[in-house]
């Protein structure tokens, strides 16, 4: 198992990921990475393990266990990502966090077929619809900061999750909305629920990809 710790959490990867042989890992350490370099797309079922596509140079100062497995040791985190490899949940996941963004979107866009309706029943003045469709980016801005510590301290799982179901009561409620100061106050927390989908969303898909994906 290769282990590694990040923000005083425990990364686990699987326990049946095995390093090529110590000739192959030396040949590679030995050559400078520069086998791995001219060959990006080197991977270790072509060297007879897992479907990843870490390259060679990962493995240099890291002991090899016997059979060439490695020894269950601390590791660099983005080396334990990219040693669990690339698969089925990746692609899920870019398909989950798909789905959250276009929430955020279509929140952020909302006012642009609301504002007719609302004009009308509110009776508003150019200065009212100005401020309606402020609200929402005036409540991101004043929650984006809390958001981010939220997710750093207890989870960017949990906080989007939090952040989509309220953002859900909150439209629900505010559909029932039957004075202009009312409805500001929704938009005001519409923009400060739904802030997670938009700045911590990010960074919660980027931790489950290594440098090779990202780049």
């Amino acid at each position: 198992m290769i282990q590694s710790v990040t923000q005083g959490r425990l990364l686990a990867a699987p326990s049946r990921v095995v390093a090529p042989s110590r000739a192959a890992a030396r040949g590679a350490i030995s050559s400078g990475g520069t086998k791995a370099e001219h060959q990006p797309n080197l991977t270790l079922r072509q060297l007879g393990s897992v479907p990843t596509k870490p390259p060679l140079k990962l493995l240099a100062g890291y002991d090899l266990g016997k059979g060439g497995a490695f020894d269950p040791k601390l590791v660099p985190f983005e080396n334990a990502i990219a040693l669990t490899g690339h698969g089925k949940f990746h692609h899920l996941l870019l398909v989950g966090c798909g789905l959250c963004f276009a929430t955020f979107m279509f929140q952020s866009l909302s006012s642009a077929y609301l504002l007719p309706a609302a004009a009308c029943d509110f009776q508003m003045t150019v200065q009212d619809k100005g401020l309606l469709s402020s609200m929402f980016y005036v409540g991101m801005i004043c929650s984006s900061h809390m958001w981010g510590y939220l997710a750093d301290t207890y989870g960017r799982k949990k906080v989007l999750i939090c952040g989509m179901l309220m953002d859900s009561i909150c439209s629900f409620f505010g559909s029932f909305s039957h004075a202009l100061w009312l409805y500001l106050i929704v938009r005001f927390f519409n923009g400060a629920l739904i802030c997670p989908n938009s700045n911590v969303l990010f960074a919660y898909l980027g931790e489950f990809h290594s440098l090779f994906y990202k780049n």
